[in-house]
């Protein structure tokens, strides 16, 4: 894999960082360590901020140094990785997503929040920039800190009918997953009050876990499955769930079905990865 991480020096990115070691990144991945530091030409003095008043060479080799301490520690943790690191001045989310296309990088990954060295790097705000700019995958890292680390990791595979259905199963089986690992594949089926559509909806969404977990199960993983049809909205149902579940991570779907069929768009996508206590990863298609 060719992977981007967003590292602003916080203890929000060190621990998204310590997130990727139960990733399922496989050995001999290429990582890309990025630091932006966001660069205002604020005169010195004016409003107090850590960094006002830095030249934009400046906070560029604090970037690259940044960087440079990032990569240092996923070395250190991923030995087989070929990681290397770049530090930029400018807009956090712009640089982040326009190197991530000139690289190739298959997935981002940012933490939800955070406030490194150089200013504001990766806020909320950065990260949700990224979910909706971005055409490759992104993952907003959270380790579960209440998990020992020989637990079993446990997965949510999001899936609504659509054709990114198979695009998200299929991002989550290239990847090296540890025996043990269990795949809890979730739908919400939201219905109108036409007996005959929900019947359809209800069939056609136990034909897509039957095909799903079949394909799971001969790949080693332990496979639950969930139709939910209790008429919570999608997002808290799949929020709900992976707390209840005490989930690793969910792997969602960046665009999804319409009207009364909808489960995983946008909205409800970037809602999950800002909310949830767990790990998310929003899947996009390689041709977006």
């Amino acid at each position: 894999m060719r992977i981007i991480i967003g590292y602003d020096g916080s203890e929000c990115a060190d621990r998204g960082i310590k997130d990727l070691e139960r990733a399922g990144i496989p050995e001999g991945s290429d990582v890309l360590v990025l630091s932006v530091a966001e660069w205002f030409p604020v005169p010195i003095g004016v409003g107090g901020s850590e960094g006002i008043g830095l030249e934009p060479t400046e906070s560029g080799e604090l970037a690259v140094e940044l960087a440079r301490r990032g990569a240092a520690i996923v070395k250190s943790t991923h030995p087989t990785w070929n990681v290397t690191s770049e530090g930029y001045t400018g807009s956090p989310a712009h640089e982040i997503v326009r190197r991530a296309e000139e690289w190739g990088a298959e997935l981002i990954v940012v933490g939800s929040h955070g406030r490194g060295a150089v200013g504001r790097l990766l806020l909320g705000s950065v990260s949700q920039q990224i979910i909706h700019s971005a055409h490759s995958s992104v993952r907003i890292a959270r380790p579960n800190d209440e998990k020992s680390a020989d637990a079993p990791l446990r997965l949510i595979l999001a899936v609504d009918g659509s054709g990114y259905s198979e695009v998200i199963l299929d991002a989550l089986l290239l990847r090296s997953w540890p025996t043990g690992t269990v795949v809890h594949i979730l739908s919400s089926a939201e219905f109108s009050y036409d007996s005959e559509e929900e019947e359809s909806i209800l069939t056609r969404l136990t034909l897509l876990h039957q095909n799903i977990s079949e394909k799971l199960s001969q790949s080693g993983f332990e496979v639950e499955s969930t139709i939910d049809t209790k008429m919570m909205h999608p997002k808290r149902m799949i929020l709900v769930e992976a707390e209840r579940s005490n989930a690793d991570c969910i792997f969602m779907g960046a665009r999804g079905l319409s009207g009364f069929e909808r489960f995983i768009l946008g909205s409800i996508s970037t809602g999950v990865a800002m909310q949830a206590k767990c790990s998310v990863e929003i899947v996009h298609k390689a041709t977006e």
